[in-house]
């Protein structure tokens, strides 16, 4: 596209994802976050963090065997000549309780008081 005398680049007018997005996933499940950008040859780039996780992501991100180390906010940032949008989702990933010692045993008489560690 021409803009008086210098070629214009690609231009962004929309994102459309909900900011703010949340995902909870236990280990091993797959997190999938979408978004779709409106414009002319958008260029995204998806972050985890300050570290840069996909440049010239697509519209969906998947983690497959979602994992405690893949928790974090992630953006994702759509940017053209003129201007730029982003948004952020954020993984959670629950660990279930798990028992890590096995109760022992206690014998008590009737009435009496039992403890265990």
């Amino acid at each position: 596209m021409q803009f008086g005398d210098q070629q214009r680049g690609p231009d962004v007018n929309s994102l459309t994802t909900a900011s703010g997005q949340q995902s909870n996933r236990q280990p091993g499940q797959t997190a999938t976050f979408t978004t779709v950008a409106g414009g002319t040859g958008p260029f995204t780039i998806l972050r985890k963090g300050a570290t840069i996780v996909q440049a010239d992501a697509t519209s969906s991100y998947s983690i497959a065997n979602a994992q405690a180390s893949d928790q974090a906010t992630y953006s994702i940032t759509v940017t053209g000549l003129c201007n730029f949008v982003s948004n952020n989702f954020t993984l959670t990933v629950i660990i279930p309780p798990a028992i890590s010692v096995q109760p022992q045993s206690v014998t008590r008489n009737f009435n009496s008081n039992a403890t265990f560690r």
